[in-house]
């Protein structure tokens, strides 16, 4: 039988307000997995959650597992915008629209649950005459559709809105905006939150930080699909969910995830699956954390496939003699953060000494781990290695991608040597001077402005575009595709071809 939640309230509130709000009642459960289910919901993100829920409310369906991956509402729906609006174009989308802001009118008090649902209205503003025409176009599309819009001209808008400038002299000038009113903001975790809460008082299965793969009751985890395809698991740490909770006896209790992983198949070796971690840890290197993703894009403009690059790239690094002991601690750490079973990731992680490791955030996913200890020990050395990579394909002229490169590797900050401890993606703030330090996560970095000539004039040309310094030094926002519009970079480059 499932326990319904307390409904919230002014006087729930007061109450457990006198217990300093110590007695909450959790918002859903964490129930044990069933071996059978009526329907398997991946992502629980507010998709997946609300698609539970209504499943559940509007069609009776209520044997349902949402599995997620990590924690409710730490995912995209945590980071996501909530602009909540219906004024958009087209006639066919216009009801779906109309309804959804509707349902969001009603959300908070359906749910019970604060969404933070602000109908404090919403302007698209219009800069330009192009603007004007198309704001405007929408704007007669939903009247003829019978949805709230209004027109306002820029002194309806700095009447609406006091803190714009409505001056005729900036940048981007207002000429007018469209304005629903209805239209607002929501805290966008809240919302998955209180689908999770009400899905879950309808016998919704709420389950987070697991691994799909091999949930109970999925055809991957059956015993004829394990027996059929050769099934190796083993077990291995979820990062980031451990830590130490006190009961109300004051008892420490150490807690931390560990999920059941594919090691190998009939189709997969281990190798293989060694190779693919290779081919995971260098796309994040290279591209996800922007390292060599200019690079990259050239090779794609020139036909060249980007894994064709990839796979050039880590063979290469593997002939260098000077990357070995990367290639050593890669490997290992590879092999060793997998468990044969449950028992022996317990024990180990359950040892005092292991334990604080954890939760001190020494056990590291592999890909930031070791993008930390490339940028640490072993930039340059991957530079040349990249360099000597991307000259060998005939496709693209020798100088341009030596001047190329130049720029791009001298534009990501370099790291001191030592112990550099960051537990995150790297991200840089915005730098005002031309050659500063900068403290981040109590270490200092130096950043120089290019000396070379050619890198001067391209990065005082962005400069004066407005963009900022950090943008021109790091790789992650330097454009290399505005370089590259119409001609071949050279030293005797034309700045009016870059404007």
């Amino acid at each position: 039988m499932i326990k319904k939640p307390k409904k919230y309230s002014v006087f729930s509130l007061v109450r457990n307000a006198l217990s300093y709000h110590e007695n909450w009642q959790p918002a859903w459960r964490n129930p044990e997995i069933k071996k059978n289910y009526d329907a398997i919901i991946v992502g629980g993100g507010g998709h997946g959650l609300t698609t539970a829920y209504y499943l559940a409310k509007n069609h009776g369906i209520k044997n349902i597992a949402v599995v997620e991956k990590g924690w409710i509402g730490g995912g995209n729906t945590g980071r996501n915008t909530t602009i909540i609006r219906s004024n958009y174009l087209w006639d066919q989308s216009a009801a779906l629209y109309e309804h959804a802001l509707k349902l969001w009118e009603g959300m908070s008090q359906e749910l019970n649950y604060n969404v933070m649902f602000s109908q404090r209205g919403v302007m698209n503003v219009a800069h330009n005459l192009h603007d004007v025409r198309e704001l405007k176009r929408r704007w007669n599309a939903n009247k003829l559709n019978d949805i709230d819009c209004e027109w306002l001209n820029t002194e309806q808008v700095k009447k609406f809105c006091p803190l714009i400038n409505t001056s005729p002299n900036i940048r981007y000038p207002v000429l007018g905006a469209t304005l629903q009113r209805r239209a607002g903001t929501a805290r966008h975790d809240a919302v998955a939150w209180g689908y999770a809460r009400g899905a879950d008082a309808m016998g919704v299965d709420i389950i987070q930080n697991h691994n799909m793969r091999m949930l109970p009751g999925c055809e991957m985890n059956t015993p004829e699909t394990r027996k059929k395809f050769k099934f190796q698991t083993k077990y291995r740490l979820i990062h980031g969910d451990s830590g130490i909770y006190k009961t109300k006896n004051g008892k420490d209790i150490k807690s931390f995830e560990l999920e059941e992983s594919l090691r190998s198949t009939s189709t997969m070796s281990e190798m293989d699956l060694f190779k693919l971690r290779e081919i995971h840890f260098f796309v994040e290197f290279t591209w996800n954390l922007k390292i060599y993703s200019d690079l990259l894009q050239i090779a794609k403009n020139f036909k060249i496939n980007q894994l064709d690059v990839i796979l050039d790239f880590i063979n290469n690094s593997k002939k260098n003699k000077k990357l070995r002991n990367f290639w050593k601690s890669f490997n290992l750490a590879s092999k060793t953060e997998w468990f044969d079973n449950r028992e022996k990731a317990e024990t180990f992680f359950s040892n005092k000494e292991n334990f604080n490791k954890l939760v001190n955030q020494e056990y590291e996913k592999i890909n930031i781990q070791y993008a930390i200890i490339i940028l640490r020990d072993y930039k340059k050395i991957f530079d040349e290695v990249f360099l000597n990579t991307m000259k060998s394909y005939e496709e693209i002229p020798k100088n341009f991608i030596e001047n190329l490169s130049t720029i791009v590797f001298s534009q990501f900050p370099p790291l001191e040597t030592g112990d550099i401890k960051i537990k995150s993606r790297l991200d840089f703030k915005d730098i005002f001077n031309t050659d500063t330090n900068y403290t981040y996560s109590s270490k200092v970095y130096e950043y120089s402005f290019p000396k070379n000539k050619l890198q001067k004039e391209v990065a005082n040309i962005l400069l004066k575009k407005g963009t900022s310094i950090s943008k021109v030094l790091n790789t992650q926002a330097f454009s290399i595709r505005d370089l590259k519009r119409n001609f071949v970079i050279d030293k005797n480059i034309n700045r009016n071809q870059l404007n």
